[in-house]
């Protein structure tokens, strides 16, 4: 290793990804967290919206790389650019596709200086999830009986041999379950559109999944190994909740099939112990690159990103020490706020120093401010709104306490101390009393003076209880239970007034049978978008595409799904408060600028949208609005029309973004509940929004201390 005056430069690659990060942001944050700064970090991004790259004080400067589709070439001499300008040490390549890449390349990179520790072309040929099946049979090693369907006009015969639920995997990453015919041609068409080569299909496997993330020396042997297990694994099938664990049985399988492979760099091992058969290991996937959890290695004190680093620039028998099993991680979001100029230069020149940002740190309170509750502190499956409403009043000298309450030991929020002061469980049932005798429990213990729920489906719920909690002393500002209805799809599209002078609500029609779902892709043709009445949609391209979704969403309850003209344009979202009076007293509104797979808003920018405010005080004054809400947009590419898609009755997910922009709504909310009148700071019209996923170190009896007692007090 050089000494400790001379800087260390790496390369780190991977760090777009969105709900589904890669690890290029957890490697750096593991290295920054073993080297502090004695390191300069290069981060390799191939767009100017790979969020997990931009947090402050990560990564010391951004660069574009060419796509990997360009060739070896291009991928090679723009890493010489970069290295003629700021010699670089060692590259850690981060996806799957790049490590061939790299690896191809190793030895004219080492002519330059530039040092790697990657497998050879056939290590890796031999892991791939074509090649995996094969590679388990020759080594006597347990897997799932796989087929490889090159040609996805054969997925329906295959999927039926094999039973519901499977598997449907891509040939180079993701997979999805699935338990009819129907879906599995049109996950296996998604993937395949992704991917190519076709697809996998495997039975679906039944018991608990542990991940073993390795590094292996030049001369093949272990340098380090962190095995956990996932304990949260979210809808996409992606582990957002684990624990180191110690598992001789599992640490023993994980070295043997490593012995069999000869491999050298970062490796991550995929295993399901299955429930059937004596708690048995079966081999999931080999994935060449570390995880996107793999900061939890530095958590558990055998920090995996830097033990590699030491092995790329001075190879050497190292005593290592072992992880200690217990220390468990929460994968939560990272929300911040960076010029529009940045993101400009950026991609108009291809490099930038990485910018300093805004994380929302908490700021002295009064000690006589209000003490406010907020529900939806989860980003398990989707970023909940909560999370965002505390991040904008933590930073306010008006609010003394923040609780969240939560309704499970695996809400991220629970275990962000920067949040919360206290977490409270709150009872997951309808019944009125035991919601209202747990917010009074609150009261009575901490005291409590106003509640913002902040989840679509309890919203009802509290409008029903509002009475009950103002006879405590506890204050909401909720719309009426008439008013909440009306601003249902359902109502929306029932509406007489569908043309309003800033904007429209497009035509749909509501079915609750096959006959009249098939009627109305014929009437409205494709693309289409199906919506439950009450959450959850999809945009759909065709009839095949669409039958699989309407059987998925009448599986998953749906009794009512609306079916609308999919709209072609750039999608704006409008957050604002009304008073109780059902006036308008304050609206932001952004464009999306990124969206994860389920449309949520990973990045936005603040625009104005003349005649829009006016024209949604009068309706939401004829709605008879109170509190907050979210208004989703359209603006027709064709047209130029904005069409009102969704009316939310809460807050959306960014909404920490409007005090970056010194327009706090949440803050407008409390003080307009208790009369108080609020003026927007000075904005800054300038900023993006961006989110990036986010790993949080706890304590793995802290899991089961808030299952059991409801309740986490953070220091």
């Amino acid at each position: 290793m050089r000494k400790k005056k001379n800087k260390i430069r790496v390369a780190v690659s991977g760090f777009s990804g969105l709900d589904n990060p890669e690890p290029g942001n957890a490697v750096a944050r593991a290295l920054r967290y073993d080297l502090g700064n004695n390191i300069d970090i290069e981060g390799l991004t191939y767009d100017v919206w790979s969020s997990g790259a931009w947090p402050s004080g990560l990564i010391d400067r951004l660069h574009l790389m060419p796509p990997l589709s360009s060739g070896d070439h291009a991928t090679l001499n723009r890493i010489l650019e970069i290295n003629a300008k700021r010699p670089i040490d060692a590259i850690i390549p981060c996806l799957d596709l790049e490590v061939e890449t790299y690896s191809r390349l190793s030895r004219q990179l080492e002519r330059n200086g530039i040092k790697t520790l990657l497998p050879n072309q056939e290590d890796l040929d031999s892991i791939k999830k074509i090649s995996l099946p094969y590679f388990c049979y020759k080594n006597d090693i347990l897997t799932p009986n796989t087929i490889h369907v090159p040609d996805i006009t054969n997925v329906a015969f295959y999927a039926d041999q094999i039973g519901y639920p499977l598997m449907v995997k891509g040939t180079v990453a993701d997979s999805k379950k699935v338990h009819s015919r129907e879906n599995a041609i049109y996950e296996a068409s998604r993937l395949n559109a992704k991917w190519g080569g076709g697809v996998l299909l495997q039975p679906f496997i039944e018991g608990d999944e542990y991940v073993v993330a390795v590094v292996c020396r030049h001369d093949n042997s272990i340098l380090g190994m962190t095995p956990v297990r996932k304990l949260g694994i979210n809808e996409r099938g992606k582990g957002v909740v684990g624990s180191v664990i110690e598992d001789p049985q599992l640490e023993k399988h994980a070295r043997g099939i490593i012995k069999k492979l000869h491999w050298r760099g970062p490796l991550e091992l995929e295993f399901i112990r299955k429930q059937q058969e004596s708690g048995q290991f079966y081999l999931i996937e080999i994935n060449c690159r570390f995880p996107n959890w793999i900061v939890v290695s530095e958590f558990a004190g055998c920090n995996l990103p830097g033990l590699l680093l030491r092995e790329i620039l001075e190879p050497r028998r190292r005593r290592i020490p072992k992880p200690r099993p217990g220390t468990a991680y929460v994968r939560d979001t990272y929300e911040y706020s960076i010029s529009a100029d940045l993101i400009d230069k950026f991609g108009r020149f291809g490099e930038i120093s990485a910018p300093i940002t805004n994380n929302h740190k908490k700021i002295n309170s009064s000690k006589n401010g209000y003490k406010i509750a907020i529900t939806g502190i989860s980003s398990f499956d989707v970023v909940m709104p909560g999370l965002g409403v505390a991040k904008s009043l933590r930073n306010e000298p008006e609010i003394e306490e923040l609780y969240g309450l939560g309704y499970g030991p695996y809400d991220s929020g629970a275990h962000n101390p920067s949040l919360f002061d206290s977490i409270y469980r709150l009872p997951d049932t309808d019944n009125e009393s035991d919601l209202t005798n747990c917010i009074k429990q609150i009261k009575d213990n901490s005291g409590l003076d106003v509640v913002l729920p902040c989840l679509d489906h309890e919203i009802e719920k509290f409008i029903t209880i509002e009475d009950n909690l103002k006879e405590i002393g506890v204050e909401m500002l909720l719309p009426t239970l008439k008013t909440y209805k009306n601003r249902s799809k359902k109502h929306l599209h029932n509406m007489k007034q569908k043309d309003w002078t800033a904007f429209r609500i497009p035509d749909s029609e509501i079915v609750v049978n096959d006959k009249q779902f098939y009627r109305s892709l014929k009437n409205l043709g494709f693309p289409l978008v199906l919506k439950g009445i009450n959450g959850g949609s999809e945009k759909v391209y065709n009839y095949q595409h669409a039958h699989a979704v309407w059987l998925e969403m009448k599986n998953n309850g749906h009794e009512e799904i609306l079916v609308q003209k999919f709209i072609a344009g750039d999608e704006f979202t409008v957050a604002g408060v009304c008073d109780h009076r059902s006036k308008l007293l304050q609206i932001v509104a952004v464009k999306k600028l990124v969206q994860c797979e389920k449309g949520n808003t990973w990045g936005a920018i603040k625009v104005s949208l003349p005649g829009l405010t006016e024209n949604l005080a009068s309706y939401l004054l004829k709605l008879q609005w109170k509190g907050p809400f979210e208004l989703e947009f359209i603006r027709d590419i064709t047209k130029e029309t904005l069409n009102l898609i969704e009316i939310n009755p809460r807050f959306p997910a960014w909404i920490g973004f409007t005090c970056d922009l010194g327009i706090n709504l949440p803050l407008t909310t409390i003080l307009s509940i208790f009369g108080t009148e609020t003026f927007p700071k000075e904005t800054n019209e300038n900023l993006i929004f961006l989110r990036s996923c986010h790993e949080y170190k706890v304590e793995a009896e802290r899991f089961a201390l808030y299952a059991s007692r409801g309740i986490l007090h953070h220091e």
